[in-house]
């Protein structure tokens, strides 16, 4: 059995895929499609490019694991979270941080729903982005 890796900044332009934003067009208990990528595990989405994201259960979000999106420029006004099957509300201090610090606003969801939002507000081309956790009840993909 051969098994190949492919590096997200790798990706040849597909049918000119590269050119439009990272809509998450599906996920399961396992992880994200964007841009007909497959991500396994959790993600972090910016505008323009997407990365594996370590953070595993919601109870592990802080200011730091967010940083990613205090050093963007143009900085963006929004991150979605989607904290996975259930809306768990981060401790109030993160939000806190982030807006008075960074200027940043937090959407707190759970998975389905944020990334419904997360693809408005890039539709609407806000400058958004976006922490997913898979949902652990997604056994086939949506």
């Amino acid at each position: 059995m051969k098994t190949t890796v492919t590096f997200i900044t790798d990706v040849k332009e597909k049918d000119g895929m590269r050119s439009y934003p990272p809509y998450v067009t599906s996920y399961s208990s396992q992880g994200f499609n964007i841009k007909g990528i497959r991500v396994f595990g959790s993600v972090a989405i910016l505008p323009t490019i997407f990365y594996h994201w370590r953070i595993k259960r919601p109870e592990d979000v802080t200011p730091e694991s967010l940083a990613l999106f205090t050093i963007m420029e143009p900085p963006v006004e929004i991150v979605v979270i989607g904290t996975g099957d259930k809306l768990f509300r981060l401790d109030p201090e993160i939000q806190t941080h982030m807006r008075k610090k960074h200027n940043i606003l937090l959407e707190v969801q759970d998975t389905a729903n944020a990334t419904a939002t997360f693809n408005f507000l890039l539709e609407e081309t806000r400058l958004v982005g976006a922490v997913l956790i898979p949902p652990k009840s997604a056994n086939h993909e949506r």
